[in-house]
């Protein structure tokens, strides 16, 4: 037991964590004290025990499962979580009506991409170089078509994999001029960043209520099925800034020219 517990303790296992940006936000979270005694119970183990097993102070336990009034450090939830083998969010009582959910099909996730185009009234971010789905795509074309001052993003780590996305995107400059600012504004950011060593591809679909964030699969090499969906304001807003930023440190794409010039992963795919 006392393997479980260095590995809690490890710093670089509770960065590697998918959800530590969620907990690390706000530096103190109020946890789920009900969900934490439940669990507890279920082992049948006392305070002491998950004291002992864990390394958290009975005092700490305690104030957990029966301080309502009481916040903890992401450190202790992510600690208690890895010990339970869940996901964290399960044990933080969320105050403000935000969700988590982990998605589990491609076709989940295309009906939630679909969604946050279609209800986008602020902002849209998309970033990835994957996108094959037709009505998406044209979602977002008519999102773009109906809200004029909807602030747009779409940020890649790669030329698109498909000539249909490829296409999309020229589509998004005859919608909207990059260089127009009728609005007072630029609302179409098109945009290529080249250093995957210092961030990686990412898939993000954000509005400015909702972002979905495609994780590495559950069910096997290369499949596209798994991603976490938050409904929550604070996060939505930054992940949008993710996108901005992503988009400040690459290359600009805002003409035909500058789209077809990158062309396609895959050799052949690309018809003029």
């Amino acid at each position: 037991m006392e393997q479980l517990k260095n590995v809690c303790r490890s710093d670089h296992l509770l960065k590697a964590d998918p959800f530590h940006k969620l907990l690390i936000d706000d530096g103190k979270i109020k946890p789920n004290g009900t969900e934490i005694k439940k669990r507890r119970k279920t082992r049948c183990m006392t305070q002491d025990r998950l004291s002992e097993e864990t390394g958290l102070a009975r005092k700490t336990i305690r104030n957990l499962e029966s301080n309502p009034t009481y916040r903890c450090r992401a450190s202790t939830i992510n600690i208690l979580s890895k010990f339970y083998g869940i996901e964290p969010h399960l044990l933080i009582k969320q105050e403000d009506g935000s969700s988590i959910k982990l998605l589990r099909t491609a076709q989940e996730m295309i009906d939630v991409n679909t969604k946050i185009a279609t209800s986008a009234r602020k902002f849209l971010a998309c970033v990835g170089s994957r996108c094959s789905d037709e009505n998406y795509m044209r979602i977002v074309e008519e999102t773009l078509i109906k809200y004029p001052t909807v602030i747009h993003y779409r940020v890649m780590a790669l030329p698109p994999f498909k000539k249909i996305f490829q296409d999309h995107l020229l589509k998004l400059l005859h919608i909207r001029n990059p260089v127009d600012r009728t609005h007072g504004y630029k609302t179409l950011h098109i945009g290529f960043h080249e250093d995957t060593v210092r961030q990686p591809e990412y898939g993000i679909c954000v509005n400015e209520t909702t972002v979905l964030i495609v994780l590495p699969s559950m069910f096997g090499f290369g499949e596209y099925n798994t991603a976490l969906l938050i409904e929550d304001v604070k996060a939505a807003e930054k992940y949008f800034f993710l996108a901005k930023s992503l988009y400040l440190a690459g290359r600009f794409l805002e003409t035909k020219q500058a789209i077809l010039q990158l062309g396609l992963v895959k050799d052949g795919e690309l018809h003029e």
